[in-house]
């Protein structure tokens, strides 16, 4: 069955409405626990508040860097219905799904990057000296 371009255009429009409520519920619920935690306040140390924001702030981040590559496959959709139908589209429309599969990669390294244990892995296994001296050895006819 073929489908008028308006169904096409509906369909792109709910699609991108449906992200938006997902981004605007994401970032109501992010504001909620960043005043739970001011409730809190009080009866946490300071220490211990500090460490939650920390990684409150963290899980924040890590869902704007992943939502951004989220997106680009439905705008892609949605501007795909605006192009000619002889133009070719399939290179952009791999380039977003490979975007979007990898989408989880660049978000957990940029996770690891900021986490404190794996600041001290790096800093004792990467940049230390690995070079092997070779020391001169007598052979063994001359140790006869």
């Amino acid at each position: 069955m073929i489908m008028s371009n308006k169904l096409y255009i509906c369909f792109a429009v709910l699609n991108l409405c449906s992200t938006g409520l997902i981004v605007l519920v994401i970032c109501i619920n992010y504001i909620l626990v960043l005043y739970e935690l001011e409730r809190r306040r009080a009866h946490l140390s300071k220490s211990a508040f500090q460490e939650h924001k920390v990684f409150i702030d963290e899980i924040g981040s890590h869902g704007i860097l992943i939502f951004s590559m989220f997106v680009t496959l439905p705008c892609c959709w949605f501007v795909q219905f605006f192009v000619l139908e002889e133009t070719d589209v399939s290179f952009m429309i791999t380039i977003c799904f490979l975007v979007f599969v990898s989408a989880p990669i660049p978000a957990m390294l940029s996770f690891l990057w900021r986490n404190s244990r794996v600041q001290m892995i790096r800093i004792f296994c990467c940049k230390r000296n690995n070079t092997v001296e070779t020391l001169a050895a007598r052979s063994l006819m001359q140790a006869a």
